[in-house]
């Protein structure tokens, strides 16, 4: 972390100007949310992986309700939208990182809110 220690010591140097080292902790600080919001625990940037079984049962599921009607689209809506929560819950328990988490929050929001709406 050069870039840390270069603030550091620029900070350092100039004391009287910021009036104690104070900014360099809350700078480090906002660091370390930075790299929790985008790295996961070996350092590297997580947007978007490879979706999992319920992501893709979903997909599947959402695109096949569209193919057939009557009583077998809504059981396949209901089924997808199951698929969809339990994916969105994995997700905000046990994303690799805090943007993962909050894009769980999210799509379990939008999907419940859905559920309710068509219930």
């Amino acid at each position: 972390m050069p870039i840390v220690w270069i603030l550091q010591q620029i900070i350092h140097r100039t004391k009287h100007i910021f009036r104690g080292p104070d900014i360099v902790v809350y700078w480090y600080d906002m660091h370390e949310l930075w790299n929790k919001i985008w790295r996961d625990k070996n350092g590297r940037i997580i947007i978007w992986q490879m979706p999992n079984a319920p992501l893709l049962a979903w997909l599947v599921l959402t695109f096949a309700s569209l193919l057939v009607n009557g009583r077998p689209a809504d059981v396949l809506y209901w089924l997808g939208s199951a698929a969809l929560i339990i994916w969105a819950l994995l997700e905000l328990f046990k994303g690799v990182n805090y943007f993962r988490r909050a894009l769980g929050l999210l799509v379990l929001v939008m999907a419940v809110v859905s559920v309710l709406k068509n219930f």
